[in-house]
């Protein structure tokens, strides 16, 4: 239509500016600020932790045991991870501690981990904890909420 602008331009049918729905910051560099550079990637908790492959995902559904080996069946969540996170995410997850609560303590009991790791499982535990009060069903948030305490616990 003559005399008409299109509403996309940031103006009205009259030709003025219409004031953005959107702050506009200035145009930042995308190069890495220097503290950056030359520092490894660092995990969020003490010390470094190597990468391992995780299948991201801690259901004891995903692992199948024939007597000798585990199976690992279940790789939608799979990529780059850390020991202790892994480690965290099947001994916090609710399929496991439901069915079995002491079962995967006493697996990590017998793991050789060191110092930062076990700090990190520490930490990673407590996360999923927190995940899984969050997304549990009401019939069990309070045995949830108290596994929850357990791990805030220290020593």
């Amino acid at each position: 239509m003559p005399g008409t602008r299109s509403s996309s331009s940031g103006s009205s049918a009259n030709g003025r500016r219409r004031p953005s729905l959107i702050r506009r910051s200035p145009r930042r560099s995308a190069r890495p600020r220097p503290g950056w550079r030359g520092r490894p990637w660092r995990s969020c908790s003490r010390g470094r932790a190597p990468p391992v492959f995780g299948t991201g995902d801690g259901n004891i559904a995903n692992y199948l045991w024939d007597g000798t080996k585990v199976r690992v069946i279940d790789f939608e969540y799979s990529g780059r991870s850390d020991r202790a996170f892994e480690l965290a995410e099947v001994t916090e997850h609710i399929a496991v501690w439901e069915n079995d609560p002491a079962g995967m303590t006493a697996v990590l009991e017998r793991l050789e981990l060191t110092a930062g790791e076990a700090a990190r499982l520490t930490e990673c535990r407590r996360l999923m904890a927190l995940f899984w009060l969050l997304r549990v069903r009401k019939e069990i948030r309070s045995a949830q909420a108290d596994r929850m305490l357990a791990l805030l616990q220290p020593g």
